[in-house]
């Protein structure tokens, strides 16, 4: 417990740094950008994430097979040959994504977004790939330092561009690629006895990768399906509308995700943790982190009213979306339960076809939700109403498959959470202001008190 409290405040730290970092860009950078840049900068962000799946569940594969294991057992010359292999495949995948951008692309702005996410391929997949070794052998200290050295760079950079006044996102862009640049060469130098530019491609290496890939692609053709679950409705509203409308929808899921940084302070140590521990105390533990979630998200909820009330003055070019902030603030909750218990829980406990399974049952959800809103209904608020009801029903499918290995006993948490949230944009769509807060403290306040026991229970274990 010791070292599992010593990791989370590890971690907690470099999610308080990259929280800083993206109140300050979620803040500024839109104001210093404006609408069409700033749609530009997101649209990199957006397409970023699915440069992730360049290696084919490769680097996956290495999470879940080694992850639990100590730092000092894996096989030096194994990972050498390996992660020699998966830098000259990365630098392939870059050189034919920048002809692609070159060849392809529609507009010049969306050339250089493609160029230089070709460039950022080059950085961020060998940093992921040394980032799962790390995590998965509870080198903590050494991840989140990654971690700040990466977002803190971004973050000064990104200030400096605003500072000097210059509305050009491609500069924005840079930023964020020295930091992943930085934050790789902190990597190499971490891992810098399993880690070699040159490599024999023997019949253990290739019999290892192949190992890694098949075991690590059902984990990212459901972290594809994942993505593309939120994605195409992101999509969608940049093909139906423009744009400046997709930057502003953008701006406001930047803003209600901010909360996940604390989440994930605990998710990212869970798995390597719950893996060293006997099976028979999962469930219990899942019941005291899923309440002290509950308890954490459902107050931070009180922090929209004035937050959308700041945004709205500070951003007044962007106040027409930032409303939506009622409909996807809650997000957090349904995010934080899926990353920190669900999917963790699933992967620790090797159910990876569960996932993939609830993500494209999802996907398919989200498909119909978006032509129905999208292109037929041809209604934005609709649209941002569909992303809450696809990351609900989510949420609870995992569940439902977790309680089939575990003994959970699910309706009454599902009801109790349905309730909340509904409250909550009730009372922030249709009251909003200082009625609206004071509405929605009363109901959290009923909250606290009928969860009274739980709740000392789960400080009592914290204070113990």
């Amino acid at each position: 417990m010791p070292s599992l409290l010593k990791n989370i405040s590890y971690t907690f730290l470099s999610n308080v740094i990259a929280l800083i970092v993206s109140v300050l860009v979620a803040f500024f950078v839109p104001k210093a950008l404006g609408v069409e840049n700033y749609g530009y900068f997101q649209l990199y962000l957006f397409y970023i994430n699915y440069t992730g799946f360049l290696h084919f569940g490769w680097a996956d594969g290495v999470f879940l097979r080694y992850g639990g294991a100590y730092y000092e057992s894996l096989d030096r010359d194994l990972f050498k040959s390996q992660f020699g292999a998966f830098c000259v495949l990365e630098f392939l995948f870059s050189a034919v994504f920048c002809a692609c951008a070159l060849q392809f692309a529609p507009s010049e702005n969306k050339c250089l977004v493609f160029l230089l996410i070709g460039v950022s391929i080059l950085f961020s997949l060998p940093k992921t790939f040394l980032q799962y070794v790390l995590q998965g052998t509870n080198r903590i200290r050494e991840y989140s330092t990654l971690i700040i050295i990466e977002r803190a760079l971004f973050g000064f950079c990104a200030l400096m561009v605003v500072l000097v006044g210059v509305d050009n996102f491609a500069l924005v862009i840079g930023a964020d690629l020295v930091g992943k640049f930085v934050a790789l060469c902190y990597a190499l130098y971490q891992c810098r006895d399993i880690i070699s530019v040159k490599f024999r491609l023997t019949k253990s290496t290739i019999s290892e990768i192949w190992e890694n890939i098949s075991v690590g692609s059902k984990l990212m053709f459901a972290n594809i399906a994942s993505l593309l679950i939120i994605g195409i409705v992101r999509w969608s509203i940049e093909q139906e509308w423009d744009v400046s409308t997709f930057g502003k929808i953008s701006l406001t899921l930047t803003v209600s995700n901010l909360v996940m940084v604390f989440i994930r302070s605990v998710s990212m140590v869970l798995l390597p943790t719950l893996r060293r521990i006997d099976e028979s105390r999962y469930s219990d533990i899942y019941y005291e982190l899923k309440n002290g979630l509950m308890l954490f998200v459902f107050g931070i909820l009180l922090i929209f009213y004035p937050l959308n009330a700041f945004l709205i003055y500070w951003l007044p070019d962007y106040a027409d979306c930032l409303r939506y902030m009622a409909i996807l603030f809650p997000l957090c909750f349904y995010e934080g339960k899926l990353s920190m218990l669900v999917e963790t829980y699933l992967k620790t406990l090797r159910m990876e076809n569960k996932i993939f399974l609830s993500n494209f049952v999802t996907l398919a959800l989200s498909l119909l939700l978006t032509w129905l809103t999208v292109f037929v209904l041809e209604n934005l608020t609709y649209a941002v109403f569909a992303i809450l009801t696809i990351f609900a029903f989510k949420s609870s499918l995992g569940e439902c498959f977790l309680s089939r290995r575990m003994p959970l006993s699910l309706i009454k948490g599902l009801i109790v959470e349905s309730a909340m949230i509904a409250c909550f944009v009730c009372s922030a769509w249709f009251v909003g202001g200082v009625n609206g807060l004071c509405l929605y403290l009363a109901v959290y306040a009923l909250f606290v008190a009928f969860n009274k026991k739980s709740l000392l229970k789960i400080l009592k274990r914290i204070k113990k």
